[in-house]
């Protein structure tokens, strides 16, 4: 069921996010939500340059620090069950039959996954410290 929620987030944020960027008055909770859908996919693009090693060894470090970040802070602004749905939707999706031979499509997923962790770092450094998002059935 959070997967569910995770992926119906991450797909109202893909269509809703350029609306938001341009408002002044987008809540913290936008922006939690909305990093929180970015860091399900950098977490695929994570899963896959781990499995394939695609990247320089500077970008791969880069996108484990990065991707290492992000989680620690949303674990402080999800319950468990967010932070673990994001992960599984991630690995998820890496496991997909476009990534399994660790081709071009896997670079090029590892790469946006980078991009992705770092959109989904600048939300969460704009979020004041000690916020937090409850998700209620």
């Amino acid at each position: 069921m959070r997967r569910i929620l995770v992926a119906s987030v991450t797909l109202w944020c893909a269509t809703a996010t350029p609306m938001l960027a341009q408002s002044a008055e987008e809540s913290a909770s936008d922006r939690a939500i909305g990093a929180l859908s970015r860091f399900a996919v950098a977490y695929g693009g994570y899963v896959v340059e781990i499995r394939c090693e695609l990247l320089d060894a500077d970008k791969r470090a880069a996108l484990k620090q990065v991707v290492e970040a992000d989680l620690t802070r949303l674990k402080s602004v999800f319950e468990p069950d967010m932070v673990d749905a994001a992960t599984g939707a991630g690995e998820e999706t890496a496991a997909g039959a476009d990534f399994k031979t660790c081709g071009a499509d896997s670079k090029e997923f590892a790469l946006f996954g980078y991009d992705m962790a770092e959109e989904a770092k600048a939300l969460l450094d704009t979020l004041p410290e000690g916020f937090s998002v409850t998700v209620t059935p």
